[in-house]
């Protein structure tokens, strides 16, 4: 009901920004894995869009029976004691080349912003993120909280304005998926390597069965709009050349925004 609302939409929201990781806010990600495919590349977006709604809710519901307050829980619970391992250590290196490739893309927009911090921009990032992390869940659940909205926005906007603005750039080749529908399901599968990380804590935070399925899969309808606003953005007027492509095309809209 209305009432569970304000429970709902934290949990979403850092779903979303769990999601939302290094290759996915570059516009790298949603480059190779959907705008190469041209107009095809909108059904990988819808698939996908659909897969994080199901997934979402599927790994929120399990981690409310679970009631787990890490990941370990859920991937033992999944894969059994062996596999688990492997995975548990799989992750471990995923999570921190994912950090280190976020700390280094964040401190690069600081950087931008910021000239006179070159050199520091990840180092500052790293800062920012750690006086997050020491307020714990609740910390994380807030900063979502106060991120994601304005970052689901700020995309929305961004790929109206270069839409309205630009030509349609040919598609640069290098497709190395096999077909748009593969490159979709692969998508959603390995982003949520990253959204395990985070919502397996997330447990106790949850009050219903009803209300983790309603978190996944209104988690999964923002992270369907943000990569329909990106696929746009991207085919439309972004530089895939550069490492951080939306980055180039915000920029085009001004720096602060």
């Amino acid at each position: 009901g209305g009432m569970d609302l304000g429970k709902i939409w934290p949990i979403a929201f850092t779903y979303i920004g769990a999601v939302v990781g290094a290759g996915f806010a570059s516009g790298q990600e949603v480059y190779q894995f959907f705008a190469v495919f041209g107009s095809m590349g909108l059904f990988g977006v819808l698939i996908s869009s659909i897969g994080f709604a199901y997934a979402g809710g599927k790994l929120l519901a399990l981690t409310y029976k679970l009631q787990a307050t890490s990941y370990q829980k859920v991937i033992h619970h999944l894969c059994g004691t062996r596999l688990g391992f492997v995975y548990d250590h799989f992750l471990i290196l995923f999570l921190y080349f994912g950090l280190a490739i976020m700390l280094s893309g964040g401190g690069e927009t600081l950087e931008m912003v910021f000239p006179s911090l070159a050199g520091w921009g990840p180092f500052l990032m790293a800062l920012i993120v750690s006086l997050i992390i020491q307020r714990g869940l609740q910390g994380l659940l807030q900063a979502n909280t106060y991120l994601v909205p304005p970052l689901i926005l700020g995309t929305l906007v961004m790929s109206i304005c270069t839409w309205y603005q630009g030509p349609v750039l040919p598609t640069i080749g290098g497709i190395f998926l096999p077909n748009w529908w593969i490159a979709s399901i692969l998508y959603v599968s390995y982003n949520m390597v990253l959204a395990v990380a985070v919502m397996a804590s997330m447990g106790p935070s949850l009050k219903s069965t009803r209300q983790a399925w309603q978190a996944g899969i209104w988690g999964g309808v923002g992270l369907g709009l943000i990569l329909v606003a990106s696929y746009v953005t991207l085919l439309y007027g972004g530089s895939v050349r550069e490492g951080l492509p939306l980055l180039i095309a915000a920029r085009r809209l001004g720096i602060w925004f």
